[in-house]
């Protein structure tokens, strides 16, 4: 499998402060082969939650953390709200770990499921899930753990759940989805940006979409939106340095919308199984080159 790479700055040090000039390489996002429920934080923060009905009125926290990077998600969509790679710098500040999350956006938070139903996606994007993590702490010695987000509305007959699995010495997660009752296909939203640190000017065709379908390379900004179909290894988001790519292993397709003046999103779509068996692939967050 291979991903579209850049020069990856040395560890510790700002992608920004960094000036280079080369042109961008496809490289792969290698993966690397790799109880009880704990407690979780309330959002307070999330203006959503003061309007929100009685039962969707407090989502939760819960956070992720390796030698390689902080994450963290909300129980209000099964979303990814902060992805922070702790070995590399945005600034001077030595606390100051790259952000590749784009916050404050308006747009859908990544790793959320959509359908092409609007009323159904807002249920699922607004929708308080239930969640279970196997772990504390991810080392050498606690090298695997898991997170499982679930969502049930048994009069409407629809059910999904999200299951994590996350890897010490890895900036890989693999993730099944199990959808029931929802029609036709759901799409895994990567969200805007994400991935995307430094926009950068003169950096053209090394940020913003690309995806490898049918064993081809495409790297576009879209007027609007595209979908790609065929056999898709990779879809992702990057900037010269980093880059967050879903890593299907499923059929399906990818999907790039123009968001605006430099905001691109991209998701891919899965055709959803009737059997009920699981949706597999996988999420690379992390530097390029790797």
């Amino acid at each position: 499998m291979s991903a579209p790479s850049d020069q990856t700055p040395a560890e510790g040090t700002s992608p920004a402060a960094t000036d280079q000039s080369q042109d961008p390489e496809a490289h792969s996002p290698s993966p690397y082969a790799g109880s009880g429920e704990l407690p979780l934080k309330p959002s307070a923060d999330d203006p959503k939650a003061h309007a929100a009905p009685k039962e969707l009125a407090l989502a939760e926290t819960v956070d992720v953390e390796t030698d390689l990077y902080r994450a963290t998600f909300t129980t209000r969509g099964a979303a990814l709200t902060s992805w922070e790679l702790t070995r590399y710098r945005s600034t001077s500040d030595p606390e100051a770990a790259v952000q590749l999350v784009r916050q404050g956006g308006k747009f859908a938070e990544p790793l959320i499921i959509t359908t092409d139903d609007a009323t159904v996606t807002k249920e699922l994007g607004q929708g308080i899930y239930h969640v279970k993590k196997d772990f504390a702490t991810l080392d050498q010695d606690h090298p695997t753990g898991h997170l499982t987000f679930s969502y049930d509305n048994p009069e409407a007959g629809i059910r999904l759940e999200k299951r994590l699995t996350f890897h010490a010495a890895s900036y890989v997660v693999d993730m099944e989805v199990i959808p029931t009752g929802l029609p036709g296909s759901v799409k895994v939203e990567l969200g805007t940006n994400f991935g995307v640190v430094d926009w950068g000017e003169g950096f053209i065709g090394s940020v913003g979409a690309a995806s490898l379908v049918d064993d081809k390379v495409e790297k576009n900004m879209p007027d609007s939106e595209t979908e790609r179909k065929g056999a898709v290894k990779w879809a992702a988001l990057q900037d010269k340095y980093f880059i967050a790519a879903l890593m299907p292993k499923v059929n399906s397709s990818v999907l790039v919308k123009n968001q605006g003046d430099k905001l691109v999103s991209s998701a891919v779509r899965l055709p959803i199984d009737a059997s009920g068996i699981p949706l597999h692939l996988q999420l690379f967050a992390g530097p390029q080159g790797i």
